[in-house]
């Protein structure tokens, strides 16, 4: 991917990939459709399925992708942050 702005160099930083994320992307690369992993607060969950959709989304445009976060205040809190 080719970042080209500011605010994306910003929000596509580089993640610090750790045991547990790794597992959720082996597993998701191995089909699996629904994978768990113990993964507590903070380790980067909602990044990474977010920058999965987007990267699927961009590889499959002509595919629908839906994207919902549980409360209208977690939206508006991550509206915030872009």
């Amino acid at each position: 991917m080719n970042l080209q702005t500011e605010r994306e160099l910003k929000r596509w930083y580089k993640l610090k990939e750790h045991h547990v994320q790794r597992a959720l992307v082996d597993a998701v690369q191995n089909g699996v459709r629904f994978p768990v992993v113990p993964a507590g607060r903070r380790s980067g969950k909602t990044e990474r399925a977010k920058r999965f959709v987007a990267k699927e989304a961009m590889r499959n445009p002509n595919e629908k992708y839906f994207i919902a976060c549980p409360t209208y205040a977690q939206v508006k809190k991550h509206i915030g942050e872009t």
